[in-house]
């Protein structure tokens, strides 16, 4: 599992006053990547030239309203780790620990250079089994 914070802002909420729902992903994203930085891979999946890392498929559940200002944790999990792909799990939790919001994240490695489907590299397949 891996944790990170983060401050939803009054530019993330809409005119009711709560989170806008398309920035949840915007948090899971975060959370994605502050975990990708901290495992210290041999490259950087973001800007490499061989392989990239798309999202097929995301999907979110809101239990609760989450609101500007709020520091909320976003908890990761590898949800499926399989040859070519992975999926994330998240829990927006606020600061009493309760869930605001579940969200799910599938990817898919594929070549930079042909778009097709690649191997996940061992560095990232090994990182991602130890979350």
């Amino acid at each position: 599992m891996f944790r990170t914070e983060v401050t939803v802002n009054f530019f993330d909420c809409d005119p009711a006053g709560i989170m806008f729902f398309g920035n949840i992903f915007k948090i899971a994203h975060a959370a994605y990547e502050e975990m990708l930085k901290k495992g210290n891979l041999k490259r950087d999946y973001f800007n490499d030239s061989r392989f990239a890392i798309p999202i097929l498929h995301s999907e979110a559940d809101f239990l609760k309203a989450i609101m500007p200002g709020e520091r909320v944790e976003a908890e990761v999990n590898v949800s499926l780790l399989k040859e070519s792909s992975f999926e994330l799990s998240y829990e927006v939790l606020n600061k009493k620990g309760e869930v605001l919001a579940r969200v799910k994240t599938v990817h898919v490695t594929v070549n930079r250079q042909t778009w097709e489907k690649a191997p996940l590299p061992g560095d990232l397949k090994d990182y991602l089994r130890g979350i």
